[in-house]
């Protein structure tokens, strides 16, 4: 996978459209295998945008698109009317995901003018994970993949598209919501310090059955760089063992415990969620074989144990 640096966003005088009630759809996309195909107009068919809201299920996310002439449209309403707010999304097509912009004359197979659309998350009460886009700028031979984690604080990403090249974008969220009662994790970073709490001897105890075989590799674990082409699976094993500590610190309630950690296999960051069993579960599969797995599904993972870990 290409990892492409966020460019410096051109706002035109395009129209702007608010998105709402856009419903989880199609899952990020699978990498390292090809990006989605975006195809080329046969002049008959003008490409679009397309955005894919990436969960939690059932979760309502606002996007702004602006573009930066009036060269396309966006379908969600009267093709000739692009500079209108419509108020309902057009039903999402095949690919899971819902069309914001198209082209239109004089955006046509004969001038071929390339122009920014540019997509922005609004979206109240919820964390943006991660922007992942695939264009072909300037029409281009090679897709470019925007692979923006963690997400830049614009919570935007801009695409160059216009009649023959199209674009997709994926914005993965999690829920803000109240943690469940009961439920209460410890992050890597407090068991990167782990000395700060806890004597070798105890330790030593809360390493067993995790995925650290002595307090050595715990730390290399912990203290893992994270970069390159093995950074999600470096992630994820820091988020599995910090887990498993403060399962086992649970177990051990003796021990000091000053942030109050309360955590159990059945904890969920939101109704109906996964639970940290089920999480576990597929993280340990994805550690035991992690070239059967993409980085975004690795990270989608790492993203839950995350999130429970976090849980306060």
């Amino acid at each position: 996978m290409s990892l492409v640096s966020f460019r410096r966003l051109r706002h035109g005088s395009g129209a702007l459209v608010a998105l709402a009630a856009l419903a989880a759809c199609a899952g990020d996309p699978v990498s390292p295998s090809p990006a989605p195909s975006l195809g080329v107009a046969d002049g008959h068919s003008p490409q679009t945008v397309e955005v894919c809201n990436v969960g939690p299920a059932g979760s309502t996310n606002i996007f702004t698109v602006t573009s930066s002439s009036n060269g396309g449209t966006f379908s969600l309403g009267s093709p000739t009317s692009p500079l209108i707010a419509y108020p309902t999304l057009e039903a999402v097509n095949a690919s899971g995901c819902v069309v914001v912009w198209r082209a239109i004359y004089p955006n046509s197979p004969t001038n071929g003018a390339f122009e920014n659309v540019t997509v922005t998350d609004v979206t109240p009460n919820s964390v943006l994970l991660r922007i992942v886009a695939y264009d072909i700028p300037g029409g281009g031979t090679n897709f470019r993949e925007q692979w923006l984690e963690p997400a830049p604080a614009s919570k935007a990403v801009t695409v160059n598209v216009n009649y023959d090249y199209g674009a997709r974008i994926y914005f993965k969220h999690d829920d803000f919501t109240p943690p469940p009662p009961g439920c209460n994790g410890l992050t890597p970073g407090y068991w990167k310090n782990w000395r700060n709490h806890y004597t070798a001897a105890q330790f030593q105890t809360l390493i067993g059955g995790t995925i650290a075989g002595s307090i050595a590799q715990a730390d290399q674990i912990l203290a893992a760089k994270e970069g390159g082409s093995s950074s999600a699976i470096v992630k994820l094993r820091k988020f599995v063992l910090a887990n498993q500590l403060t399962l086992n610190l649970m177990a051990n309630p003796g021990f000091p415990n000053p942030d109050d950690a309360e955590l159990s296999l059945g904890c969920v960051t939101i109704t109906g969620g996964p639970d940290l069993a089920s999480a576990l579960a597929t993280a340990m599969q994805m550690l035991a074989n992690p070239s059967a797995y993409s980085s975004l599904q690795i990270l989608d993972v790492k993203d839950q144990l995350d999130a429970l870990a976090n849980l306060d």
